[in-house]
């Protein structure tokens, strides 16, 4: 788990389990980081919550706007503590709307040249976000995004 806040942990699935060889600390010893990619290629139109992968692609979007929804505290506290990249491809319709809004104290992107608490990601863009806390989610970079 990324955070004690966290509810979605994932337990071991029934079959052969795989171990990753760790130093004391819990670093890989051949420096390996596995990286998970989501994709969602739906019309649009719906809210939709990420699963914690480190990328979500986004396409499709014929019908409306996907709005990615992370204004339940429980659904915002699940990141904490992960990095996700949102890619829209060029190809899709509309754009991805993050939304943050909420929490006991007011959310917000933050070292973006407009701080907001949503965020939007035209077609052929991408934003990078880092979960730090309860109310802070960090752009570390993006193309064609902003915040309001």
């Amino acid at each position: 788990m990324t955070s004690p806040l966290a509810t979605n942990f994932v337990s071991v699935p029934q079959g052969q389990p795989y171990f990753l060889q760790c130093d004391k600390d819990g670093h890989p010893l051949q420096g390996q980081v596995p990286q998970t990619v989501e994709t969602y290629s739906g019309v649009g139109g719906v809210d939709y919550i990420p699963n914690g992968k480190d990328y979500l692609v986004v396409s499709g979007l014929g019908t409306g706007v996907l709005t990615v929804d992370l204004t339940d505290n429980q659904s915002y506290n699940n990141m904490i503590g992960r990095t996700i990249t949102i890619y829209v491809l060029p190809s899709a319709g509309n754009n991805v709307l993050v939304d943050i809004t909420g929490g006991p104290v007011a959310r917000a992107f933050r070292l973006t040249g407009d701080t907001g608490d949503v965020a939007t990601i035209a077609p052929g863009g991408w934003a990078t976000l880092a979960f730090v806390d309860t109310v802070n989610c960090l752009i570390v970079g993006s193309a064609l995004c902003t915040t309001a």
